[in-house]
């Protein structure tokens, strides 16, 4: 089945995409990095759960409130807080309104949804193995969110530590289509 877009409910890649990259965004890829996007949501809803945002949003709160309610560091945590709480949002899976001043509140609607990414990541070890070190990192990086949030650990250590080392080895190779697309795109550019 072709991939179509949600816009338009056609397959839009011939108008997107010059003729030396269209081969590139096949229904493979595209079906690949539907499953990785849905994949880094699921990881995103669980940090939110795992690093006391959830709590502090049950009562509408602004990001800097959320960070100072949950005990996050706020020098490590305003930017990677302010994009869960976005990325959540974007997918109404919390609610968000902005105020008067432009200021963006946040806050826990009825239930959240229970979503498991295992079941994510599964899809893609059936549909192309050689994606998982995309979804690999995407992990790592879900593990140590809590550490780094609340300022144990930088995401340096975190992600490039003893053990990241060879999920980053295997993400940068052309092997995997989700890292082997950028290097593509470079070199026809």
């Amino acid at each position: 089945m072709p991939i179509v877009s949600r816009r338009s409910g056609q397959d839009d890649r011939v108008a997107l995409y010059p003729p030396e990259l269209l081969a590139h965004f096949d229904d493979s890829f595209i079906t690949s990095f539907d499953f990785f996007e849905e994949y880094v949501a699921r990881l995103t809803l669980a940090v939110f759960q795992s690093t006391g945002l959830e709590a502090v949003c049950r009562s509408e709160t602004t990001v800097v409130q959320a960070i100072t309610r949950a005990g996050l560091t706020p020098g490590a945590a305003l930017v990677p807080a302010s994009w869960i709480l976005a990325m959540l949002a974007s997918r109404q899976w919390i609610d968000s309104r902005v105020g008067p001043l432009g200021e963006v509140y946040y806050r826990t609607g009825q239930s959240l949804p229970i979503l498991d990414a295992q079941e994510i990541l599964e899809c893609q070890r059936a549909h192309d193995p050689r994606c998982l070190p995309s979804f690999e990192i995407a992990a790592l990086a879900a593990a140590h969110y809590p550490a780094v949030l609340r300022g144990q650990t930088s995401g340096e250590q975190a992600l490039f530590g003893p053990e990241g080392i060879i999920p980053w080895v295997k993400y940068f190779s052309y092997d995997n289509p989700l890292y082997a697309i950028s290097n593509t795109m470079g070199a026809i550019a």
